[in-house]
């Protein structure tokens, strides 16, 4: 009885997969003015749209004509494929999206258009086609996967209106947050696939975007808002200014090329200006060298002979003996001293008699001597009592008077003052590195720091820290007291940039390890086997650090103060092989 049974829910379930791929390649009509879906089969968050390939609807809901009017004012008038209740899941959709691009009108309007088009177009049927779709049981069918025919145009144009915008929350691109990879790395394909995957924990169901037609389809093209020129703002009816230079590389102005200089003037291939500096140096060493050698020859023969006087001149032999020769030979002498000379002589006979005084006085008088030094040193330390040491680098780097010192002053009355980031930088002492092999990939080298032994080490100090309570007074401070928090109030925790934020600083999740199945891997199912770990989660969030959910390892990337951590601000490792 029970094989029986079991065959007959073979069929059943061949036959709804029969019915289901008959549904998605042979009744989907491609034609202008039908669309693919209609309304909401599910509820929740993440409602799933249900099929339906029939004409456009007038939508007569008034709370659903202002929600269209406000946010596809485009579509104004016209029939529509979305109900009220998908108009609403797209309002709430889109208030995201608003806050991340609306610095630049372009990309917002460029971004609200591709949603709307998807969401309600009249002629959706031409650029959309269900990819995979689902029996609910009642005889409807709901979407589960679909593809979005987007020109490459319209990708490009897209993509290069919303590149340079910037998100004042972390001071970085916006695309780091849309991506799912570092704005450097980001592509339009990239940008549009990230934003449609489920993977980022806000698409109700997977939106592919092909990049090849088939038979029966079109692209959806629409007219594309450049960042750099002005248009009419479809929501407001108003000239939409350009995008900023700071988030539209495209609207900086232009610098005015270079005056061109004249021609250099050159003399034997030299400039002029140095050919004259040679001729003027290569002249006065000519001039120099010859007068110096013939002054110096000079001065070595110039000798004076002293002649001896008449009596010594005439030598007399006397008393049998003769006088020497050298007393007969006139001296020779260096020539008689300059006036350079001599005053420098007198100088220093005149130092010399002086300091010998001094010192034979104060050699006989050492008390009046100590005395009246001790007496100088004492005036002339009398300063130091209103002497202080400056130990705020802000005074020791930074005039009062400059411009930087008195914005800081202005920032620091107005809101708060600025946070010295404190660094505690932990280094492996294991001599050999690690690594992992993700299914059907390569594999990826870990670092040493990445052992798990001392990870789970490193967390615990971390979490010693943060918990650390220090006596002050009648009361304990913590971390929290002294930290930078940017939630405050909603949430009270430390803006800590660490690996261990993509854990949620929990020992459990960094321990934590699922199958291919999904199930624990201390519990594994038959033809089961472990899949998802610590590993695959870093390498996950290294590439997305703002994804609320890795569908694989079932944990978000945001850390406990509902912001994202950078793998530039965490690990060098991870910054250099994952984004």
């Amino acid at each position: 009885m029970r094989t029986v049974t079991f065959l007959r829910s073979i069929v059943l379930v061949v036959f709804l997969m029969e019915c289901v791929a008959q549904v998605k390649s042979d009744t989907v009509n491609h034609t202008k003015g039908y669309c693919v879906w209609y309304d909401q089969c599910t509820s929740g968050n993440k409602a799933l749209n249900c099929l339906y390939n029939g004409p456009a609807k007038n939508l007569t809901d008034s709370k659903g004509v202002k929600l269209l009017d406000d946010l596809c004012p485009e579509l104004r008038g016209q029939h529509t494929c979305c109900s009220t209740k998908q108009l609403m899941a797209l309002s709430k959709n889109l208030q995201t999206m608003s806050q991340l691009t609306t610095r630049c009108p372009a990309c917002w309007n460029n971004m609200r258009r591709l949603y709307c088009q998807l969401t309600c177009s009249q002629d959706q049927s031409l650029f959309l086609d269900p990819k995979d779709i689902a029996p609910l049981g009642d005889g409807r069918f709901m979407i589960i996967d679909i593809d979005y025919y987007v020109s490459p145009q319209f990708k490009q144009g897209l993509f290069d209106s919303c590149k340079d915008v910037s998100f004042p929350g972390n001071n970085e691109k916006v695309l780091n947050l849309l991506c799912g990879t570092t704005a450097e790395k980001c592509t339009p394909q990239k940008l549009l696939t990230y934003m449609g995957s489920t993977q980022n924990g806000f698409a109700p169901f997977n939106i592919f975007y092909p990049d090849k037609l088939i038979e029966n389809l079109s692209w959806m093209n629409k007219t594309i808002f450049k960042c750099n020129q002005p248009f009419t703002d479809p929501q407001t009816n108003k000239t939409a200014k350009t995008c900023s230079c700071q988030d539209c590389a495209t609207s900086c102005p232009v610098l005015p090329p270079p005056v061109p200089q004249p021609t250099p003037r050159k003399i034997m291939g030299l400039d002029v200006l140095t050919f004259s500096l040679l001729v003027t140096y290569i002249i006065l060493l000519l001039i120099f060298f010859p007068i110096s050698i013939i002054c110096t020859m000079k001065k070595n023969n110039k000798r004076y002979a002293l002649v001896p006087d008449n009596s010594q001149a005439n030598l007399k032999y006397s008393g049998g003996s003769y006088p020497s020769v050298s007393s007969n030979l006139p001296e020779l002498v260096d020539s008689p001293p300059g006036l350079c000379e001599r005053w420098g002589s007198k100088l220093e006979s005149v130092l010399r008699h002086w300091f010998t005084k001094w010192g034979v006085w104060c050699s006989y008088h050492p008390y009046y001597v100590m005395g009246a030094c001790f007496l100088v040193i004492a005036i002339m330390a009398c300063g130091l009592f209103r002497f202080t040491v400056t130990t705020d680098p802000v005074d020791l780097w930074s005039s009062p008077d400059s411009i930087a010192r008195k914005q800081k002053e202005i920032y620091d009355s107005k809101f708060s003052p600025f946070y010295r980031t404190e660094q505690l930088i932990i280094r492996s002492t294991h001599p050999t590195p690690g690594g992992f092999k993700p299914l059907n990939k390569k594999w990826v080298p870990f670092g040493s720091i990445f052992h798990k032994d001392l990870l789970i080490q490193a967390l615990e100090l971390q979490n010693h820290i943060t918990n650390m309570k220090v006596p002050f007074g009648d009361s304990n401070i913590t971390l929290e007291d002294i930290c930078f928090q940017p939630l405050a109030p909603q949430t009270k925790k430390c803006a800590i940039q660490s690996i261990f934020q993509y854990f949620q600083n929990s020992n459990a999740t960094l321990n934590k390890c699922l199958t291919m199945m999904g199930h624990d891997c201390n519990k594994p199912h038959k033809a089961d086997f472990n899949a998802y770990d610590y590993h695959t989660h870093l390498l996950f969030c290294a590439s997305s650090p703002t994804s609320v959910r890795d569908v694989n390892f079932k944990e978000p990337c945001l850390g406990e103060f509902w912001r994202s951590s950078q793998p530039k601000h965490c690990t060098r490792w991870l910054h250099r092989h994952c984004v």
